[in-house]
């Protein structure tokens, strides 16, 4: 299919085109799926399909879910169960070849941002998780994810500082918050630059959106942090509504602060139309647009998103 984002790309008819073909395999961004999955999975003809794959964000475990319970890739293998395999990888432009592939099946049990256990990728780099000076943290505590080898790319094109503050001792910082779960997998937090820092510490922004979308009224939701007078941060949410849902802002914030812990229960609560989420031309929703809404120097109201312009030079092969 020629569209690949939000915008551009036609749920109903790749559906209709995987049932009419007999396709056993589909690969597209998180988007595509989130698109997918508001569309009627089960008026579609489906059986054939034995795996899904996705690239750039992980997957919220409620897409992941909505598709395993699909096609029949274990037919073949003798057993009496329907579904398929969801695989999940972690990766980004400079990196190459994903660091870690989440593998997931009708009998996965666990999930929380569990993103794969290293050397779950072929000929993935090398991976660690450090402080913010560069040491090793101990497993279960939260750290950055750093990764080395072939595939890594050099560094971003006419920009020697940008390049100077993610890769140090060639080692680079992919961006995101990890920690190891006790089962090896690990486990993704956050994007650092969204991490929400509370006057109490850090609270995730992912680990919340995973209990806003199990919601039965969510199709999509952003989680960011909302800027307070006090210079601290709040989480605050945008969520789309699921085709035909009517539900008010405050009934709403109201339920969903019920799934949350007490550090991560929502200050405020917007709902509005998915096709106005700010988004990258990957389909990644940009959470900078929504944070700096709150900032005392952003212009309220203002969902326009700019395009990524940083170019990544070629890495070693």
């Amino acid at each position: 299919m020629c569209g690949y984002g939000r915008d551009d790309f036609d749920a109903e008819g790749t559906l209709a085109e995987l049932a009419r073909g007999r396709y056993t395999g589909f690969f597209g961004f998180p988007v595509t799926y989130t698109a997918m999955k508001e569309a009627a999975l089960l008026a579609y003809d489906l059986r054939h399909m034995r795996f899904w794959a996705s690239t750039a964000d992980a997957s919220h475990e409620m897409i992941q879910r909505a598709f395993v319970a699909l096609g029949s890739a274990f037919t073949g293998m003798l057993l009496p169960v329907r579904g398929s395999v969801y695989l999940d990888a972690q990766g980004s432009s400079e990196v190459g070849t994903p660091p870690v592939i989440r593998y997931v099946t009708p009998f996965t049990r666990s999930f929380a941002r569990r993103v794969g256990r290293p050397g779950s990728s072929p000929y993935g780099p090398d991976i660690r998780i450090v402080s913010a000076e560069g040491t090793p943290v101990t497993d279960g505590s939260a750290g950055r994810l750093e990764v080395h080898g072939r595939t890594v790319f050099l560094g971003y094109w006419n920009d020697a500082a940008l390049t100077h503050r993610v890769i140090r001792d060639g080692w680079f910082f992919t961006g995101d918050v990890v920690r190891r779960a006790p089962d090896g997998h690990l486990v993704q937090l956050d994007r650092e630059v969204d991490v929400i820092q509370t006057g109490r510490g850090p609270v995730y922004s992912l680990l919340i959106e995973e209990n806003v979308h199990a919601h039965s009224a969510v199709l999509d939701a952003c989680v960011y942090g909302a800027r307070q007078d006090d210079g601290t941060q709040l989480p605050a949410v945008a969520i789309a509504l699921k085709r035909g849902v009517r539900v008010s802002e405050r009934d709403l914030i109201a339920e969903l602060n019920t799934m949350l812990g007490e550090p991560e229960r929502l200050q405020r609560l917007e709902i509005m139309p998915w096709k106005d989420f700010p988004m990258g031309v990957t389909g990644k929703t940009l959470k900078r647009v929504f944070r700096e809404r709150t900032e005392r120097k952003s212009t309220q109201g203002s969902y326009s998103a700019p395009h990524d312009t940083v170019i990544v030079a070629a890495g070693r092969v």
